[in-house]
């Protein structure tokens, strides 16, 4: 999905979430977090494929009504609706998979760092998609 559309479909969950507490839905920032140490092990262009082929199976691992859209060269985020906590780690466990599959021999696979809110846990829903987002991206929480 385009960031726009995204975003947008954010912020309209949020404005729900606002206005009605059952509202559920969950966010998620992933970013590879050892892409420096992949280039230099593997290569710069075999470590962007390694990432682009780990993009592609975490679109086809998602939920067909979860959106997802980069949030730069090496990471993406994840709009999850009616997801609950337990369903969050659910997410997170076959991130973590796709990750683990991502093995290239001598322990060099993807290592993820993912921050991520249930609706119920985001403080200022107020404050819009591009903060919420921002501060997942960045680990912290908004």
């Amino acid at each position: 999905l385009t960031s726009s559309f995204f975003d947008q479909t954010l912020n309209w969950m949020l404005q729900l979430r606002e206005r009605h507490d059952d509202v559920q839905f969950a966010v998620a920032a992933l970013r590879v977090a050892n892409f420096d140490a992949l280039a230099a092990s593997l290569g710069t262009h075999p470590a962007l494929r390694l990432v682009d082929a780990f993009a592609r199976r975490l679109r086809e691992a998602v939920r067909t009504t979860d959106l997802i859209t980069r949030a730069g060269d090496h990471a993406w985020y994840i709009l999850s609706p009616q997801t609950d906590h337990p369903g969050l780690l659910a997410l997170l466990q076959s991130t973590e998979a796709l990750a683990v599959a991502s093995d290239q021999g001598g322990g060099r696979r993807i290592e993820l760092a993912a921050n991520c809110l249930p609706a119920d846990e985001i403080a200022n829903p107020g404050a819009g998609a591009e903060v919420l987002l921002a501060a997942l991206l960045a680990g912290t929480r908004a």
